[in-house]
């Protein structure tokens, strides 16, 4: 198995239905003599996941009468302390869906088309990288660019700590990114990456002419009420922090550090 799956597999798993921090509720469904537990399918999945190595998993439901939240496994390893459904994981992908409605709004406010190209509007965009098109917002958005994945350019040593110990800024995943070649061919087919959305958090930024991270606070985290769903620098330290961790060269790495929440 490969290093990289590992990681994921051994990270805290953290199964949220909602982006906002989850919330214990007591109004749960109650049993009926058919269905004694209707989330048995749903717990049955969780232990799945524990059994092949997540540390931790909370999920929440709701609908409109009312929500079912629950926590599994420990916080961290150090402790053991248990996980609660309040406790908090690293928002990872979650983050381009956040992007996408900013993004979205700019299309809104006439800042800029779904099928401009964004070529000479982002910063970098050419120097960094060589796209061999005009490429559209639309096509970064739906990853229909054929921009080379920036983590196909990270090193490839077993060693990772290094790598978590850095900060990989917007910018720097463009530079990164365009160490690799961009084929015309691939432009307008689907290829996952994440260089769009680096791309159109510049986007955002230059548009909005200020920070991403408080443009996301002001145009989607605030507005939704989302008080526990930030872009903030953590404390790995901190309670409520749910940790992950892989075993390398026999020695167990935490790969919770002062990461995005």
């Amino acid at each position: 198995m490969s290093t990289k799956n590992r990681v994921w597999r051994q990270a805290a798993l953290a199964v949220v239905l909602l982006v906002s921090g989850c919330t214990s509720s007591t109004d749960e469904p109650a049993p009926s003599a058919s269905t004694p537990n209707p989330f048995a399918s749903l717990e049955h999945q969780v232990q799945l996941f524990l059994d092949e190595g997540a540390v931790a998993a909370v999920v929440q439901i709701r609908w409109p009468k009312g929500e079912w939240s629950r926590a599994y496994g420990v916080r961290d390893l150090e402790t053991r302390t248990p996980a609660q459904p309040t406790d908090r994981a690293a928002v990872a992908s979650v983050t381009k869906t956040v992007t996408a409605v900013a993004v979205l709004k700019l299309v809104d406010d006439n800042l800029i088309g779904l099928d401009d190209p964004v070529n000479d509007v982002i910063p970098g965009f050419t120097t960094s990288l060589t796209p061999p098109a005009p490429i559209t917002v639309r096509q970064l958005l739906s990853h229909t660019s054929g921009m080379p994945e920036v983590t196909d350019a990270l090193p490839k040593d077993v060693d990772f700590r290094p790598v978590l110990a850095q900060t990989l800024t917007m910018e720097r995943g463009l530079q990164l990114a365009g160490t690799l070649p961009w084929s015309s061919d691939d432009v307008g087919a689907f290829k996952y990456s994440n260089t769009n959305y680096l791309a159109l958090g510049l986007l955002i930024q230059t548009l909005r002419d200020k920070p991403i991270v408080h443009v996301l606070q002001e145009e989607v985290l605030g507005p939704l009420g989302l008080k526990n769903t930030s872009l903030d620098r953590i404390d790995p330290h901190e309670t409520g922090i749910l940790h992950g961790y892989v075993t390398l060269r026999g020695e167990l790495v935490v790969l919770t550090r002062d990461v995005d929440r």
